[in-house]
């Protein structure tokens, strides 16, 4: 039941704070707590229609999370796009699309306590689903455009877990170059 699962986070909140959580992450693709493909690929946590228009109920939801968090004076960092959910769109102009109607939104919303991270872990989002775009060289371009519109956010995104001898994690100077902060993983 997503809105128990969403009023009983809300709920949480306060006692996180309290113990020093002053920020969290969640994100419009949900997540992969269980990285068995045949479950994984099986359900979708998604904030997007396959042409990148937001789901009405799921904001709903995103927008009590960030009024409950502003209340309490707490930072969210508010992903777009996580590995194999972005399968679930058509294409790159449906990730443009999404990142777009986003930003209109959290725009529009009115909140400042958010931080943007465009892709969780891109290097495992291209490695799972071939889409270039979340490539370091390129997640730019998803940047760039949101960056000129809405200068008020600040944007990144984060690579996995360092893996010295797969040379990934590693943020290179030309991804470090468009990002406003930097998320490593450290798993």
């Amino acid at each position: 039941d997503a809105d128990r699962n969403v009023n009983e986070f809300c709920a949480a909140l306060e006692s996180w704070r309290d113990h020093g959580v002053l920020a969290f992450t969640i994100n419009l693709q949900g997540g992969g707590a269980i990285y068995d493909e045949e479950v994984y690929d099986a359900y979708d946590n998604n904030a997007y229609t396959p042409a990148g228009d937001l789901k009405p109920e799921y904001m709903a939801r995103v927008e009590k999370i960030l009024a409950r968090a502003d209340e309490l004076g707490m930072v969210v960092i508010l992903g777009m796009f996580y590995n194999a959910h972005v399968k679930k769109l058509d294409g790159e102009p449906a990730i443009h699309r999404a990142a777009q109607n986003t930003m209109a939104w959290l725009a529009e919303s009115g909140y400042q306590n958010v931080l943007i991270e465009i892709a969780n872990e891109i290097e495992w989002v291209v490695h799972g689903t071939g889409i270039t775009l979340f490539e370091p060289h390129r997640v730019g371009e998803i940047i760039a455009p949101l960056r000129e519109k809405w200068p008020q956010f600040l944007y990144s995104t984060s690579q996995g877990g360092f893996h010295e001898e797969k040379n990934i994690g590693f943020p290179t100077p030309e991804l470090i170059d468009v990002l406003d902060f930097l998320m490593p993983h450290g798993n």
